[in-house]
């Protein structure tokens, strides 16, 4: 991930030079780097530079996570430390997708916050099992199409519990 502004670029391309963009270049910590134009895109003024380079690999990782599994609007996926960036990102994707969240957070200030942002079957990151048997029952007999984990021990296992029939992991 990188954020800075083009110096120069290609007569056809999309960048004027001084354009402010945030991307996915070659040598992103260099002074300069290069970069494909279609990896880059305009930041938008609302962003710092420094927050702007931490949405390229966030957003593309979610893209894969979500879009692989083919997540449509009448199925479930949970999605643990829902309050990190890469988290947050998918409850973001999800619900842009009118996708059905269970989500596990560590702390009651991070429920709070998921409250606030829509999500409403709050699970806890802390304890596997406390997760897995508040999701099972959230989803009443169902079960999920998709997890998006970034927690270990305990929580690989039951939240594979939890997956339909060829679900996605």
């Amino acid at each position: 991930d990188s954020s800075g502004c083009v110096t120069t670029s290609e007569a056809e391309s999309r960048l004027a030079p001084g354009a402010a963009v945030t991307g996915i270049p070659h040598a992103p910590l260099a002074t300069f780097a290069l970069a494909d134009a279609r990896l880059l895109a305009h930041t938008p003024q609302s962003l710092s530079a420094e927050k702007a380079c931490t949405l390229p690999v966030t957003w593309s990782t979610v893209h894969v996570s979500v879009g692989r599994p083919g997540l449509q609007a009448t199925q479930r996926m949970l999605v643990h430390a829902a309050t990190g960036g890469g988290g947050r990102t998918a409850c973001e994707y999800v619900q842009g997708l009118c996708g059905r969240l269970v989500v596990s957070a560590g702390g009651q200030h991070k429920h709070a916050y998921l409250r606030v942002l829509g999500t409403r079957l709050q699970n806890s990151s802390r304890d596997g099992v406390a997760c897995v048997f508040g999701a099972a029952s959230v989803l009443k007999g169902g079960r999920l199409h998709a997890v998006l984990n970034s927690l270990s021990l305990d929580f690989i296992t039951l939240s594979l519990a939890l997956l339909e029939e060829r679900g996605s992991f």
